[in-house]
């Protein structure tokens, strides 16, 4: 994965796999293992999907789970049904991801090691492609499958006689990589002190005096527009999906954070958390009204956002928080006051003695 990452003229990446593995390898490579690729995942019920940006207006890395990223929720594949599921899922919602579909639709494909059976392969290609197989286009496809890879032959014979444009290579999906490695090495040589050294990538956990961002799954849409307006202030904003890592004690964990280490709590509040009488940011935001009790009489911690139509006289919010004045940004959108207002409130928690 480290050799694939290296090769920086490819900046995006789909995966069928839900670990973090080659998110780890372009940290590594390129970032010297700060966790600066950034991760997206399918989901069917997710309420963002789409790439936020097209593909030649990335920043930075980017990972696309086609089959979910591992959360503490069930929202990636698990067995082969769930696989069928969300690839069915994906050809529906395909029309509606605009910036993905024309990528997918526009660029070339490598296909490394894509271990699902062979017609699942065939249907995969056809919702990428989004028109028949057998329709020239100006693109191409390259499918490197192991030699013992289910209907490896069927599929040489099946593209080979459909299309000029995808070339299925039976090899080592590995010794692949190697030699495109190379190859790339020969034409693209790395001067020496260019290439960054690894560095282990830094703790999972919260950096102390981060934001604490609290929503509903609903609602994600909207707390990626919050995180990223406040980081254009210089905010740092703590996001579970980037964080809550598989194997640990996510209960555990988040009511560390909460208690402890962030700076500020914040709370979208949405007709989906007032109109739900269960759910888990109401356990993260009673635990932020348990540490709130540790601190003097007016010091700011609790921050309430309304995103939408719904009522500033909150009902679901722990009783201690109901008088706190929230505010209101429709869609998540960060205005420039509220911005400075964070960063100014996030600089003088962490310059404080409460932060532990």
């Amino acid at each position: 994965m480290r050799e694939l990452a290296s090769i920086s003229a490819f900046n995006f990446f789909l995966t069928t796999t839900f670990d973090p593995l080659l998110e780890n390898a372009l940290n590594a490579e390129r970032y010297g293992g700060q966790r600066l690729t950034q991760t997206l995942s399918f989901f069917p019920e997710a309420a963002l999907k789409d790439l936020p940006v097209r593909k030649s207006a990335l920043s930075r890395a980017t990972v696309y789970h086609l089959l979910g990223h591992v959360s503490p929720c069930p929202e990636y594949v698990v067995w082969e049904e769930d696989v069928l599921e969300f690839v069915c899922a994906l050809h529906q919602h395909l029309p509606v991801m605009e910036k993905l579909a024309r990528d997918l639709k526009e660029h070339s494909l490598l296909v490394i090691g894509l271990n699902f059976s062979d017609w699942l392969v065939r249907f995969f290609l056809r919702i990428t492609r989004q028109s028949r197989l057998s329709e020239s286009r100006a693109t191409t496809e390259v499918l490197a499958v192991g030699l013992t890879a289910a209907g490896s032959e069927s599929m040489v014979l099946f593209f080979g006689g459909v299309s000029r444009n995808i070339h299925v290579i039976e090899c080592d999906p590995s010794e692949f990589v190697l030699e495109l490695n190379r190859r790339w090495r020969e034409k693209h040589p790395v001067m020496e002190g260019e290439r960054s050294e690894f560095l282990p990538p830094p703790e999972p956990e919260m950096p102390a005096g981060a934001i604490f961002m609290s929503y509903a799954r609903e609602d994600e849409e909207a707390a990626r527009r919050l995180k990223a307006g406040l980081e254009r202030h210089g905010c740092l904003v703590w996001y579970d999906r980037e964080r809550l890592k598989p194997g640990g004690n996510w209960h555990n964990n988040l009511e560390d954070e909460v208690k402890g280490r962030c700076s500020l709590f914040l709370s979208v509040i949405s007709r989906t958390t007032e109109g739900a009488p269960a759910g888990y940011f109401h356990q993260e935001r009673n635990w932020a009204a348990e540490w709130q009790a540790m601190f003097s009489e007016g010091e700011e911690f609790y921050v309430p956002v309304v995103i939408d139509d719904s009522s500033l006289a909150t009902k679901r919010e722990p009783r201690s928080f109901r008088n706190v004045q929230s505010t209101h940004l429709p869609g998540g959108e960060v205005t420039v006051e509220f911005g400075k207002q964070m960063r100014q409130l996030m600089e003088k928690r962490r310059a404080g003695s409460t932060i532990q």
